[in-house]
């Protein structure tokens, strides 16, 4: 029974009127249309590669017949950050051509379609003509940041620039993945922020730009993807952010965005040194550290007003300290100096300054200390020679009667002087004048002749010249050649 039950359902199958698409094999319609299908050659060795394999796919190795349909494919495979898993960009050019109609079957060549976005986003709502410094750039970006779909940032101070991207970043709904961009590889292809803009990252996540340009060098990058955006193809566009070091807001990129209800332009003027030390100690509150005294004004000069170099050295502060805002840590200057980084020059100034300043007790445990730790007499000398020019720039700018803590205060606002080398500096001029000076550099400057004649004795004669120097500089304001 069960036999002949399968042989009525066979029977019954047959008389449905359908029949199987790839029936015949390889002699079959469909087989024979696909191998009427001409793949025209390929540019390149990976065109290559594809022409064959489509070839073998569509089974026309070995035809005999006339191909009726041409397949003509342009590839652009760009693969970038490969060693870290980075993303695949490939756009596709195809057009088919019946030959016996002499026209497209399908459509004009252009870009293949894209695929729908994964993480579709809703309409944003416009933001408005919006301009904005750094004074009031805190109150600009909650907003910006969720309704902004590209945002410039431009003006002098590249560090706020910058500091104000990474802050905009931190506030987008879902930042993901950063994508780096350089301002140069844009304007060599302009298509380009378009399309990272609406590609998906390998992992399927999200993800930002960030466009990293010299002066207008995106704008043509920019004005395209501006029309993408028009024309309402982008969709899921991940957010874009401009940070152009020499633009301004007047420049050509910043034009294309004033009018616009989706863009920001922030501009940046030089901060101030009382902005950057309240920066400084909203920073350290945020990082769980309380600043003690001026702290925070030190580190706002050892930064040079940089917000960046700033920042970091607060997380290295509260690393080191172990701050955390659940438990805050007072901050010393003990601690501050024990996350300075050392370098050769720290090591060469003690015994500049001792010599300098005519510390002559002290400068015997100098001496012992440059050879113990082996420091190159010549590098020591060096170090003499730019302080001492350091010291005659300043003694002519003071003059005669001039106030030496006056003339270090101006200097170090203009930045002129480290924060640390004022003390020194200050004991300093109190002993060198002009005319010193003027005899001390020449003197030097035989010593260094001296030094590279005779390199056996390098040492011996430095340590001769240093006793000296230091003698006479201990005689303070007293007469006399050095």
């Amino acid at each position: 029974m069960r036999r002949l039950a399968a042989l009525a359902l066979l029977a019954s199958l047959s008389a449905c009127g359908l029949q199987p698409m790839y029936a015949g094999g390889g002699k079959g319609p469909v087989a024979q249309g696909l191998a009427a299908v001409e793949v025209a050659p390929i540019e390149g060795r990976g065109g290559w590669l594809v022409r064959n394999a489509l070839r073998d796919r569509l089974a026309q190795r070995g035809a005999t017949a006339a191909p009726r349909y041409r397949l003509d494919v342009v590839l652009d495979d760009q693969l970038e950050g490969l060693g870290g898993l980075g993303r695949r960009h490939r756009r596709g050019l195809v057009r088919i051509c019946d030959h016996r109609r002499g026209a497209d079957r399908a459509r004009e060549p252009r870009r293949r379609r894209r695929r729908p976005h994964r993480h579709p986003v809703e309409p944003r709502a416009a933001l408005g003509h919006v301009k904005a410094t750094q004074k009031d750039f805190a109150a600009v970006a909650p907003r910006a940041a969720q309704q902004a779909r590209i945002a410039f940032f431009c003006g002098p101070d590249e560090a706020g620039a910058s500091a104000a991207a990474d802050k905009l970043t931190a506030m987008l709904p879902d930042p993901g993945e950063r994508v780096e961009l350089s301002g140069a590889s844009l304007r060599s292809d302009p298509v380009r922020l378009g399309d990272e803009a609406r590609s998906t990252s390998l992992f399927g996540g999200t993800r930002h730009l960030l466009v990293r340009a010299n002066a207008d060098e995106a704008h043509d990058a920019v004005k395209v993807f501006l029309d993408v955006i028009d024309a309402g193809e982008a969709d899921g566009a991940c957010p874009v952010l401009v940070v152009a070091t020499g633009a301004t807001d007047k420049s050509r990129t910043a034009k294309l965005l004033e009018k616009r209800g989706d863009a920001l332009v922030a501009m940046f003027y030089p901060p101030d040194l009382k902005t950057v030390t309240d920066e400084v100690r909203k920073m350290a509150a945020v990082a769980g550290i309380r600043l003690g005294g001026d702290l925070a004004e030190r580190m706002a000069r050892a930064a040079g007003l940089d917000v960046r170099l700033a920042q970091s050295e607060v997380t290295k502060l509260a690393l080191y300290l172990n701050a955390t805002q659940q438990a805050p840590v007072l901050a010393d200057e003990e601690a501050l100096d024990s996350i300075g980084a050392a370098t050769e020059e720290d090591g060469l100034m003690p015994l500049v300054n001792v010599v300098l300043s005519g510390e002559v007790n002290r400068l015997p445990g100098e001496l012992k200390r440059m050879r113990e730790v082996s420091l190159n007499p010549v590098g020591v000398l060096l170090a003499l020679e730019r302080r001492a020019a350091q010291l005659a720039q300043l003694a002519g700018r003071l003059g005669p009667g001039g106030r030496g803590n006056d003339l270090l205060d101006a200097e170090q606002k203009a930045h002129r002087v480290f924060w640390r080398d004022r003390k020194d500096l200050a004991a300093q001029l109190q002993r060198w004048n002009a005319r010193k000076l003027e005899r001390l550099v020449q003197r030097l400057t035989a010593l260094h002749r001296a030094l590279l004649g005779n390199s056996q004795a390098a040492e011996l004669l430095l340590a001769q010249e240093l006793a000296d120097i230091a003698r006479f500089a201990a005689q303070g304001r007293q007469t006399g050649r050095p």
